[in-house]
């Protein structure tokens, strides 16, 4: 007889519970990247510093290589999800495993092809030519661990992406206790990228044993077999393999789409400027790029609900949350980026001791930096409507288009403006051609009214220039704040973003609503 299944929270109390434990993680992040940046900068110096972050991003950008397998397999998950289906869940975890093998073995030929090319990809000085080799051969070394790539899609379809993070918070921790130990004891460049990589291997075999688990309680829960008996249909696992193939393509070229156009500023800083300037580009970022993490976030713990509602068929649901999940995304990239543009320049000057700005690139480029952050924000949980729900090619012209106009601009304008080029190609690349593009996507493939879809976005935009206006004032009070009322005067500018926000920019239908999912989600008191 089956067994029951069991019980799990709705998808709001899974969404609030990923997108909590990926604040958390940020929290970490930032914590330990206010302690490690600052000791690791002066033990490594700028060259070295600048080459181990140049080598880690081309080291992630290998990834394009998987050609799309990730997304693809995302909308299957949530097909077998949608049919509580466990043992075809299992059956796509073995599929996309068996394929991420092929897809490390040509990393792993791609980055030894990469090698000769180092002194124009990476150029650093002849005493540092050895421990770049070292150092690249460290990353290959971490491609196993791509492995796992179905596990951690797996538990995101779950919408347990709170466990995601737990194990990527353990991750950091490892990773920079490790960076800082190697750096105290010389081991340059090579010792960072081999921190990385010891990280990368451990999160992979948790996720891995998590996923397992999971599958392995689900199966027996049914009371079935753990694994899919041998005379299973083969036409089943023909199936999944031709799904799997017709959406591999239209997702590779997404996926080489987003690589190229959303994290290649730092490969072309090091290529156009030398690894020297990365330093200046990643410290003037660094608070925008942790900001653009939770707005993706919200895409991450919300993306699975979306799909299952629009292969259920209740497509009006599915244009309410997607509405109401675009003006969480806006009101949050405006609380959170505000504070940053307007104390990027007193933040990096306390982080990293530099109180005459030589590591700080500018107003101009954080600000760029924040809006192109929002503009991920959108474009991630935008791009999921479509890539969740099994229909990734309709955004293949605004992916490959916004990337070749970005790739351009950023290399011809690095060359004439400095570090802040990169910043101006994602910036065009994004708001004249991906999010307008895919807004009106949107509104063909899902009938999203444009109007409301408008509305979410600019009302809350509007709370801009009063914040702004607020942040000058405080920083005229205090130009030169310690840590304590540097952190005081940027919480109080978030926080008046998310009251003004709650009061002005949210209707009172979805102010409702938002009521009745936390009294929901929230603990009640015994009586």
């Amino acid at each position: 007889m089956s067994g029951a299944r069991p019980v799990t929270p709705n998808r709001s109390t899974q969404a609030v519970r990923a997108y909590a434990a990926t604040l958390g993680f940020t929290v970490v992040t930032i914590l330990l990247g206010l302690w490690s940046n600052r000791v690791l900068y002066p033990l490594l110096g700028d060259e070295r510093f600048g080459a181990a972050k140049a080598l880690t991003d081309w080291q992630s950008n290998l990834v394009i290589l998987e050609f799309g397998l990730s997304g693809a397999l995302a909308p299957m998950f949530a097909r077998a999800l949608a049919r509580d289906d466990p043992r075809q869940l299992a059956m796509v975890v073995g599929l996309g495993v068996r394929a991420y093998v092929g897809v490390v073995i040509l990393c792993g030929l791609a980055g030894i092809v990469l090698l000769p090319l180092m002194d124009h990809l990476v150029p650093v000085g002849p005493d540092l030519v050895h421990e770049r080799f070292w150092a690249w051969l460290f990353l290959l070394a971490a491609l196993p661990s791509l492995c796992a790539s179905p596990c951690r899609t797996l538990l995101d379809a779950r919408q347990l992406g709170w466990r995601v993070s737990l194990y990527l918070t353990l991750q950091a921790v490892v990773i920079v206790g490790l960076m800082v130990a190697f750096a105290a004891r010389g081991y340059g460049v090579a010792g960072q990228t081999a921190a990385t990589a010891l990280g990368m291997l451990g999160f992979a075999a948790a996720v891995s044993i998590d996923a397992a688990w999971l599958l392995r309680r689900e199966i027996r829960a049914r009371a079935e077999p753990v694994c899919p008996p041998a005379d299973d249909p083969p036409a089943t696992r023909r199936e999944l393999g031709r799904a799997l193939r017709t959406l591999s393509l239209p997702t590779a070229l997404l996926t080489i789409a987003g690589r190229l156009s959303l994290t290649t500023d730092i490969l072309v800083v090091s290529a156009v400027l030398g690894s020297g300037a990365v330093p200046l580009f990643f410290f003037t970022t660094r608070l925008p790029l942790l900001a653009q993490a939770q707005l993706q976030a919200v895409a991450s713990a919300s993306w699975a609900g979306l799909a299952q509602l629009e292969h259920q068929g209740r497509r009006d649901v599915f244009v309410a949350r997607l509405l109401e999940l675009t003006r969480l995304t806006t009101i949050l990239a405006v609380a959170a980026l505000v504070p940053i543009a307007c104390w990027g320049r007193e933040f990096v000057a306390l982080w990293m001791t530099d109180p005459q700005g030589q590591l700080y690139a500018g107003t101009l480029a954080a600000s760029l930096s924040c809006a192109n952050a929002w503009g991920v924000g959108l474009w991630s949980l935008w791009g999921w409507c479509f890539a969740g729900t099994g229909r990734p090619t309709p955004t293949l012209g605004p992916a490959l288009l916004g990337a070749a106009l970005n790739i351009a601009l950023s290399l011809f304008l690095a060359q004439r403006l400095g570090v802040v080029g990169p910043l101006w190609g994602t910036f065009l690349g994004l708001f004249l051609v991906q999010l307008p593009w895919m807004a009106r996507l949107l509104t063909q493939t899902f009938h999203v009214p444009l109007r409301p879809l408008a509305a979410a976005l600019l009302q809350p935009l509007l709370l801009v220039v009063p914040l702004a206006t607020l942040g000058q004032a405080l920083r005229t009070l205090n130009p030169q704040p310690g840590w304590i009322a540097l952190t005081l005067m940027m919480a109080a500018t978030a926080v008046t973003a998310l009251l003004l926000a709650w009061t002005l920019a949210i209707p009172n239908a979805e102010r409702h609503a938002w009521r009745q999912r936390l009294r929901h989600i929230l603990p009640r008191p015994h009586r």
